[in-house]
């Protein structure tokens, strides 16, 4: 019980995680200089907490790195992408986007490159998801930009997932999980803060307010992948899916009603179905 319990508070850290780019996103901005303060303090802070739980030290591999660079290059574009959809996005459809795909794309590579069962409930919950996450594109429904950027999260997300399956499935000299967390977060942090210190400011100034939000997504981010670290061992994944991308979804929605965020009806029973079809993936 006490793992499932610890699931519940990492999916809803992660729920909170969406709520502070969202406060970011309308503090800064989603320009390029704006979206790489958030991803240079963001990853500090990650880094720091990976370091902290890897008794501060570093395992180091080609391989690992390798992965760990391309991980770096797209969750920064993910980051970009994010940052700029939630000045037209309400939390709720974005959050849809978001664990959706950082669950379907990793499980289909799973099935399909390493083996892993699809069951009859996995393949329904699949083509619910996607029904309902194309549903919420429909014309009129969002600006064709933002269709773009929320379909560029749900592949973007969904691909960081992939490169984690990848890892930890592929037989090649790797290292830990968390020593692969640790390479990914300093990565993005190096080029973040590179892109910072070689590009021209161009009146894009540091404003100390969004500091917060960048600060306080690192930690929520370090601190839900560390309850992820501790329970894997011990609740299988097709069980961690749907708590924590369902938590998520939730979360998120609820935010966005406390927050006053205009909430369509479908974006609430998109969000509802999506949440009960999750529960699929453990048939």
């Amino acid at each position: 019980m006490i793992n499932y319990l610890l699931l519940c508070l990492a999916a809803t850290l992660f729920g909170f995680q969406v709520f502070a780019t969202s406060a970011y996103a309308n503090a800064d901005g989603g320009g390029l200089r704006s979206v790489a303060r958030f991803t240079a303090m963001s990853s500090f802070v990650s880094t720091l907490c990976c370091f902290a739980v890897n008794g501060f030290k570093l395992e180091f591999t080609i391989g690992s790195f390798a992965l760990a660079l391309c991980g770096a290059a797209v969750l920064i574009l993910g980051q970009l992408c994010s940052i700029k959809a939630l000045t037209g996005i309400n939390m709720s459809v974005y959050s849809t986007f978001l664990a959706i795909g950082g669950m379907i794309l990793p499980f289909v590579v799973g099935v399909t490159l390493f083996g892993e069962t699809l069951t009859l409930g996995r393949l329904a919950c699949c083509v619910i998801v996607t029904v309902v996450t194309l549903l919420q594109c429909k014309p009129g429904a969002i600006g064709k930009m933002t269709v773009f950027l929320s379909l560029a999260v749900f592949v973007l997300n969904g691909m960081n997932g992939v490169l984690a399956t990848t890892h930890q499935h592929t037989d090649f000299p790797k290292t830990s999980g968390n020593s692969y967390n640790l390479l990914l977060y300093a990565a993005i942090c190096v080029v973040s803060v590179a892109y910072l210190l070689i590009t021209p400011s161009k009146g894009s100034s540091f404003k100390p307010k969004t500091a917060v939000p960048a600060l306080a997504y690192g930690v929520l981010n370090g601190l839900g992948n560390l309850i992820l670290l501790k329970t894997i061992v011990k609740v299988p994944a097709s069980v961690q899916y749907p708590i924590i991308t369902g938590g998520i979804m939730v979360v998120s929605t609820i935010i966005s009603a406390v927050r006053r965020e205009k909430l369509k009806p479908f974006d609430i029973i998109g969000t509802a179905i999506a949440f009960g079809a999750l529960f699929l993936m453990m048939i």
